[in-house]
C-alpha cells in the first residue's frame, strides 16, 4: 500500500474521531432543569431543638488507632513482636 494512502486513511480516521468526540461533548450537554424556588427553613423546628440538645457521650473517649502507640518513627525500634520467636536451625 502506498504510504500516502496510509497517511490519508489515518488522517481521515483521526479527523472523524475528533469530530465525533466534539459532537458528543457539544450535543451531550443537557440544559439544567430549573428547580422551583425553595422555601425558607425555620430556625426553631423540632429537629433543630433536638440537635442542639443532643450530645456525643464518647466524644473524649475515642480508642487509640495508632498501632505503634506513641512511637513516632516505626524504624527506630523493632515493631515485630515475633522477631526472635523462631530460630532457623539451618541458618547461621
Amino acid at each position: 500500500m502506498n504510504p500516502k494512502v496510509k497517511i490519508a486513511i489515518v488522517a481521515v480516521v483521526v479527523a472523524s474521531a475528533v469530530i465525533g468526540i466534539g459532537l458528543y461533548v457539544f450535543l451531550g450537554r443537557k440544559k439544567g432543569v430549573e428547580l422551583p424556588p425553595t422555601r425558607e427553613i425555620h430556625a426553631g423546628g423540632i429537629g433543630v431543638q433536638l440537635y442542639e440538645k443532643s450530645q456525643n457521650p464518647i466524644s473524649d473517649k475515642l480508642p487509640e488507632t495508632n498501632p505503634f502507640g506513641g512511637q513516632l518513627n516505626p524504624f527506630e525500634q523493632p515493631t515485630n513482636p515475633y522477631k526472635d520467636a523462631y530460630k532457623n536451625p539451618f541458618g547461621q
